[in-house]
């Protein structure tokens, strides 16, 4: 995360989000929260954002988007599937992995641990 936030290009991204939500407050706060960039590395599928590569992180994000309906009062919105996902579990342009350990599972640059 940390990074400046391009709005317009996360809108693109994602059609289906209420497009406010990418230049709200509790983006903003998720974005800039130094908790989430790390997260756990198990890959789950958000009903919101599709494919992730962290749990944790994915979750953040989750709780940040239903902060930001309940806000604009559309909390209707609250657990449903948004159309238009990625069927893949990564989005391609933003996934980059390091060579995993076969037996630990933890990644390395080209030597054992």
């Amino acid at each position: 995360m940390f990074g400046p936030i391009n709005v317009d290009e996360l809108n693109k991204r994602h059609p289906g989000i209420e497009q406010g939500f990418f230049a709200s407050d509790e983006y903003n706060k998720f974005h800039y929260d130094p908790g989430n960039l790390m997260g756990t590395s198990n890959a789950v599928f958000s009903k919101y954002f599709g494919g992730q590569g962290s749990g944790s992180v994915s979750s953040a994000q989750d709780a940040a988007y239903e902060a930001y309906l309940k806000r604009i009062g559309k909390s209707d919105l609250i657990g449903k599937n948004v159309s238009g996902l990625p069927n893949g579990i990564f989005n391609e342009d933003e996934f980059i992995s390091a060579p995993m350990d076969p037996l630990f599972g933890r990644a390395f640059a080209g030597k054992p641990i």
